[in-house]
């Protein structure tokens, strides 16, 4: 599907769609063992790997009411290189779900949590007829957990979910925060 990537803009950020020049930076960090780890993907082994994202990336986007699905590339203002992805997904009218991935050489220096907040602020303003905003990740993925709270949402629940990849259960953490509760927070 084509469809429009809206392109936000954060201090040191720039979130718009990925493209086939962008094959060699999403290798580099989808390739990587501990990115991928925290992911429901493997780390990519070649190009191939690269490309077949990209064109599930393509596949995945909808603009379709209701039910809408973006999936960002992440871009730093200073070089404009792909550093990782930010999914919205749109799973019921009311209710969307935020995740993400981001290079390890680009951890812990707050870039996801600027990223989230631009996001959910885009997602505010764009789907009024949202309520609930959702995210979570590996228990074990303390630093995404973080990210969550760090954008004001809290935890609501545990469950252990099946991976394929690791073929075995792993605890995941799920965060969520209302509409009113983002806007109160961001204000």
């Amino acid at each position: 599907m084509n469809l429009k990537i809206p392109t936000i803009e954060t201090e040191r950020l720039i979130l718009d769609s990925f493209n086939i020049h962008d094959l060699n930076d999403i290798y580099k960090y989808c390739s990587n063992p501990n990115v991928a780890n925290f992911t429901t993907w493997l780390p990519h082994k070649s190009l191939e790997d690269s490309k077949a994202y990209l064109k599930f990336i393509e596949s995945s986007h909808s603009n379709e009411e209701g039910k809408v699905y973006i999936i960002w590339a992440i871009r730093k203002k200073s070089d404009n290189k792909v550093i990782g992805s930010f999914d919205f997904h749109q799973i019921e009218k009311n209710i969307a779900r935020v995740d993400y991935a981001l290079s390890e050489n680009e951890w812990g220096q707050g870039i996801m949590t600027e990223c989230a907040k631009a996001v959910l602020s885009w997602a505010v303003h764009k789907f009024p007829e949202i309520a609930v905003f959702t995210s979570g990740g590996l228990s074990e993925n303390r630093a995404s957990l973080r990210v969550m709270k760090k954008c004001g949402m809290t935890f609501k629940k545990t469950e252990m979910i099946f991976f394929e990849k690791f073929n075995l259960k792993k605890e995941v953490s799920t965060y969520e925060i209302t509409r009113n509760q983002f806007l109160n927070f961001i204000r």
